[in-house]
């Protein structure tokens, strides 16, 4: 599944990315903002999860689906996504791995909002990562989209040395 769906047949592009490639760029960044930030072991982990399933639901011409996605289902690849997660995290509970469905279940919650009042803080941190305006998908995405097209780009590891916590929370 590439990363920007039909663009290729449109404009001649410099690098194509696929949909892996760009979850696994986000689950690095996850990490590695992980550690700056010194989340909990469960936090980190809950947040490299949340990276690897957040475009689970993507059709297989990326965003050009999400007219149709909308159209006959009623929501975004982030709805069908989370969806998918949550099934996954059920399959998993009857093959007894508790851990990793419990990550699933948790990130697919943190990621769409579920339950957002009893959020504990470190919960919320998560979310705003994965769901606010400059979050990890869009910090990768834009780099991938600047070496895609042939622009200069950013170090996305030099963009989250400037997050921090707030009263270190």
């Amino acid at each position: 599944i590439r990363f920007l769906g039909t663009m290729p047949y449109f404009v001649n592009l410099s690098k194509i990315h696929s949909r892996y490639d760009h979850t696994l760029g986000v689950a690095y960044l996850a990490n590695e903002l992980g550690s700056k930030l010194k989340l909990s072991e469960k936090g980190k982990n809950i947040l490299i999860v949340a990276a690897l399933i957040h475009d689970i639901g993507h059709t297989p011409l990326s965003h050009v689906g999400e007219v149709l996605l909308r159209r006959y289902q009623g929501h975004y690849h982030e709805y069908q996504g989370i969806y998918y997660a949550r099934h996954i995290a059920k399959d998993l509970e009857y093959d007894k791995d508790l851990s990793v469905s419990k990550y699933v279940y948790l990130a697919s919650n943190i990621y769409s909002g579920t339950y957002f009042n009893s959020f504990s803080q470190e919960d919320k941190v998560i979310h705003d990562l994965m769901k606010s305006v400059i979050s990890l998908d869009v910090i990768d995405g834009i780099v991938r989209i600047a070496i895609t097209v042939g622009l200069d780009y950013p170090d996305p590891l030099e963009i989250i040395t400037g997050f921090s916590l707030k009263n270190n929370k």
